[in-house]
């Protein structure tokens, strides 16, 4: 059983997301971000007591929020959301950009 962040997407010149930036949550602390394609992702999320949460960079305070929750629905990638379920794609433009970070 392990939880996660989710932090950034990485995307083609489509603008279609290639990569997610998973983070592990170890006890009291979060680990350094790796890459991880769709379906390592959704592989990640599918095992049973495995979960994820989006994390948002808050400019005002200098930190880290913890977002919404993400599950895997059908293959895709779902938020939950007190209006209604939508896809990881558009919580992501909420996101930093972490192209630097992979390069």
């Amino acid at each position: 059983m392990a939880k996660y962040r989710i932090s950034g997407v990485l995307k083609d010149s489509n603008d279609t997301i290639v990569t997610y930036a998973f983070h592990t949550i170890i006890e009291t602390s979060t680990g350094r971000a790796v890459k991880k394609t769709k379906a390592q992702a959704i592989a990640l999320l599918e095992v049973a007591g495995n979960s994820a949460t989006t994390w948002v960079w808050n400019y005002l305070r200098g930190g880290w929020d913890i977002g919404e929750t993400v599950t895997v629905v059908k293959g895709s990638f779902k938020s939950s959301s007190a209006q209604q379920k939508r896809p990881l794609s558009y919580i992501t433009g909420l996101f930093i950009a972490f192209n630097i970070l992979f390069q």
